[in-house]
């Protein structure tokens, strides 16, 4: 987690965090038993669309998840990998200007850190 989500997060009531930390973890246990990070059914939920930035490479897809209220999520996979995700950045005020920041700065590193999950059997 990034320095500004953790310290969002943790002027958080405890009743709201354990909220979020439950939507965090129904995403993630839903994309762990998905085929496909956009077209799975059982996705529908979250609303997952296209995330553009212009600076990312051509082969990098970007999807956003809605987790309700102004809680986002974006993750990175690639067409030849779609079973192999790796989440960007989660947001609690739909802060895109922070997300994308953020994603720019780790763009190179995308297709490495998810062939590196594969190979190990991530």
């Amino acid at each position: 987690m990034d320095r500004e989500f953790r310290k969002t997060f943790s002027r958080r009531p405890k009743k709201e965090r354990n909220r979020i930390e439950r939507q965090l973890v129904g995403l993630v246990e839903a994309l762990q038993a998905s085929d496909h990070p956009i077209l799975e059914p059982a996705l529908s939920r979250y609303r997952p669309s296209r995330y553009a930035i212009g600076s990312i490479r051509g082969d990098t897809r970007l999807v956003e998840y809605r987790l309700g209220g102004t809680l986002r999520v974006v993750a990175c996979f690639f067409d030849d990998l779609p079973d192999h995700l790796l989440l960007l950045t989660v947001t609690l005020h739909h802060d895109h200007e922070r997300m994308k920041r953020l994603i720019q700065s780790h763009r190179g590193s995308f297709r490495d850190e998810i062939e590196a999950s594969a190979d190990n059997g991530a």
